[in-house]
C-alpha cells in the first residue's frame, strides 16, 4: 500500500520496535519532511487533520522519550502504557 493511499484516511498507525527503528522514528517527528525519512510525511499528514499514532517499545522510542520538550513545542503528545 502507498503512502498515498495511507494519507487518505482519517487514522493511521505505525508499529515500530527495537533499535533499528529510533533513528527514523526520531527524525519522523522532530525533523524536516524528506523522502530518505517517508513516515516524515506523516507530519503532513497530521497538519492537514489526520490522526497519526504510533505504538513503539521503549527501544525504538527511546530518542523521543528524551526529547520531551521538543515533542511538547510540537503539540505531540506522549502516552506510556506499561
Amino acid at each position: 500500500m502507498g503512502a498515498e493511499l495511507v494519507y487518505k484516511a482519517k487514522n493511521v498507525v505505525l508499529l515500530a520496535n527495537g533499535e533499528r527503528k529510533t533513528e527514523s522514528v526520531t527524525y519522523s517527528l522532530l525533523g524536516n519532511i524528506t523522502p530518505e525519512v517517508p513516515i516524515s510525511y506523516g507530519q503532513k499528514y497530521s497538519k492537514m487533520g489526520g490522526n497519526l499514532i504510533y505504538v513503539l517499545d521503549r527501544i525504538a522510542a527511546k530518542e523521543l522519550l528524551n526529547q520531551k520538550a521538543q515533542l511538547k513545542e510540537k503539540q505531540i503528545e506522549i502516552a506510556e502504557i506499561t
